[in-house]
C-alpha cells in the first residue's frame, strides 16, 4: 500500500465510524447539535443566584462571567469533549441553563451537555434553589 491508498483508508474509516456515530448515538442518549438546555423556576433570584455560584464550584467548573442577567462557566477537557460552556440566564421566575460545546466544529457530544445540566439541576434540587 502506498501512502496515499493509507490515507483513502483511514478517511473511510473515519466516515464510517461518524456514520454509525450518528445512526445509533441517539440510542444512548448523543446528540447530533452539541447543545442541551432547561429552564429552571425559582423564586428569589438573588438566593437562586448564590445556590448556583456554589453548584458551580462544585461540580469543578470555572466561572468565567458573573453579570447581573446571565453567568457563564466551563467545564474541564474529557475524553468525551474539548470542554462545555455552561450560560445561565435569568429571566422572571427562572433562570435558563444551558450547556455547549465550548469547540463549535464539535457535532456529537456524548450525552455531555445532558449531563451538564442535569448535574446543576440536580444539585439545584439539593438546595431547594
Amino acid at each position: 500500500m502506498n501512502f496515499a491508498e493509507i490515507i483513502v483508508v483511514a478517511l473511510a474509516i473515519i466516515l464510517i465510524l461518524g456514520l454509525i456515530a450518528i445512526i445509533l448515538g441517539p440510542m444512548f442518549g448523543w446528540r447530533i447539535a452539541a447543545r442541551n438546555e432547561e429552564f429552571i423556576p425559582f423564586s428569589s433570584r438573588i438566593e437562586a443566584r448564590e445556590k448556583i455560584r456554589v453548584a458551580l464550584m462544585e461540580q469543578g467548573w470555572e466561572i468565567e462571567h458573573d453579570g447581573p442577567d446571565r453567568m457563564k462557566a466551563r467545564t474541564k477537557i474529557s475524553w468525551r469533549s474539548w470542554g462545555e460552556i455552561i450560560k445561565i440566564e435569568f429571566a422572571d421566575g427562572g433562570a435558563k441553563v444551558s450547556s455547549e460545546c465550548s469547540l463549535p466544529t464539535q457535532a456529537i457530544d456524548y450525552g455531555k451537555n445532558k449531563i451538564n445540566v442535569q448535574k446543576l439541576v440536580d444539585a439545584l434540587t439539593k438546595r431547594n434553589a
